[in-house]
């Protein structure tokens, strides 16, 4: 099955094989509910409850390439569902901190990563990220926000990058954002790369 979904990825453009190697390590059946079906062994978004999706791994890995994690790596994610990027990011990062609103999606997320020590599941608003534990070498959002989110932005080191999809419902796109410090200490965001369209459920403030 992963093995399946590593040909999807690279079908996808995903060429990092330090990606490709963290997603062919993760069951996501494991990450996925019991009534998931013919979903869970396709390269397609799965339901969750609290009418949240999971999504489709090729677009994961994409979505998980573009952040350009490197060794020592510390990872934002916003949008747990039921842990399986949060899983892909464990495979890549030292560090990885994610962020549920829905508390019973969070609470799935937490028994499902127990074997993931270096994950750290947050019940919160993950609009707000984690300023406490900020800053991050990435930060990827698994939810469509109408514009960039400035108060993520804020929480990136300089030269980390924000993944999300950015948008109107039905237009978004996957934006690759960076920022970056000039030789004065002034920090600035840019976006570096389009990753194309792409449909998602709503970032949801409380």
């Amino acid at each position: 099955m992963a093995r399946d979904f590593v040909v999807e990825a690279r079908a996808a453009g995903v060429r990092d094989q330090r990606v490709l190697d963290a997603l062919q390590a993760v069951d996501r059946q494991r990450f996925a509910p019991p009534d998931a079906g013919w979903r869970v062994r396709r390269d397609a978004p799965v339901p969750l409850p609290c009418e949240q999706t999971t999504s489709q791994p090729s677009l994961i890995a994409l979505m998980v390439e573009a952040l350009s994690l490197g060794p020592g790596s510390r990872v934002l994610e916003v949008g747990t569902g039921y842990g399986f990027q949060a899983a892909v990011l464990a495979g890549l990062a030292d560090e990885v901190w994610t962020v549920e609103r829905w508390a019973p999606l969070a609470a799935e997320a937490h028994t499902r990563l127990a074997a993931y020590p270096n994950v750290h599941v947050v019940t919160g608003d993950g609009a707000d990220g984690l300023p406490g534990q900020a800053p991050f070498d990435g930060i990827v959002v698994a939810a469509r926000c109408a514009e960039v989110p400035s108060t993520l932005v804020d929480q990136l080191a300089p030269g980390g990058r924000l993944v999300a999809p950015v948008g109107a419902e039905g237009r978004e796109h996957c934006l690759v954002i960076r920022r970056a410090a000039d030789g004065a200490g002034e920090v600035g965001a840019e976006v570096v790369a389009d990753l194309g369209p792409v449909r998602f459920v709503p970032l949801v403030r409380g």
